[in-house]
């Protein structure tokens, strides 16, 4: 009798560790795949938060940019932050130096992020040549680098001209072998009416509507093309 309730216990103990190990717990998890934001923009689009300060204003929201881009980055993959490498010189010597005129980068750790063309089209579109694409990944050790950028307005209503902030952001994905895995662009309105007639009140209690909207539409394309990157 002793032994057959020895034997029941044996098999209780060892069903109740089966239940609580499931099918995924028993086998290894496969690494996330790693990504690295490496240049970001911002481009108070023709002066149109000029008259209210805002390339002075823009680049005191530059860093919660790179936050949030990296936030919403690592709910989907694992990210290298770019802390861990905007300094490194084999890195900046695959870029331009400093981002265009008129544009503005984080700066991380003392050193602003560069850009990688000097070409406004292939900036907004996100272009890196094959070759550019493939030595950042290797160099980074990732699977995939992301190049981000925004143009910041002023959207108008045509019948109520109410004013409201407007960013204009596109996403770009490389892979290891240079290949673009996709490149989208979502325009999005702030939720907040800030003025009218074109005209806002943009100071620094009200600068981070653009930023909002930012994180929206980057959080947008990512949903939308973010499976490319398996």
């Amino acid at each position: 009798m002793r032994d057959r309730i020895s034997a029941l216990v044996i098999f209780v103990l060892l069903a109740t560790a089966g239940s609580l190990v499931g099918p995924a717990d028993a086998r290894a998890q496969p690494s996330k795949t790693k990504v690295a934001v490496v240049t970001l923009t911002v481009n108070n689009f023709g002066g149109a938060l000029e008259w209210g300060h805002g390339d002075q204003l823009i680049p005191t929201t530059m860093g919660e940019m790179l936050e949030i881009a990296e936030t919403a980055l690592a709910g989907r993959w694992t990210v290298k932050p770019a802390a861990d490498f905007v300094a490194d010189k084999d890195y900046r010597a695959l870029s331009i130096g400093r981002v265009k005129s008129g544009l503005f980068a984080p700066t991380v750790n003392g050193q602003e992020m560069p850009s990688f063309t000097d070409d406004r089209g292939d900036v907004i579109k996100g272009r890196l040549d094959q070759s550019t694409a493939q030595e950042l990944v290797r160099l980074l050790d990732v699977d995939a680098v992301v190049l981000i950028y925004s143009e910041w307005a002023i959207a108008t209503g045509r019948v109520i001209p109410t004013s409201k902030p407007l960013a204009k952001n596109c996403v770009s994905m490389y892979d290891g072998s240079g290949k673009q895995l996709f490149y989208g662009r979502m325009d999005v309105m702030g939720k907040k009416t800030l003025g009218a007639m074109g005209r806002v009140s943009l100071n620094e209690e009200t600068i981070h509507h653009w930023s909002e909207a930012f994180s929206r539409g980057l959080d947008g394309i990512l949903d939308k093309y973010g499976k490319k990157l398996k």
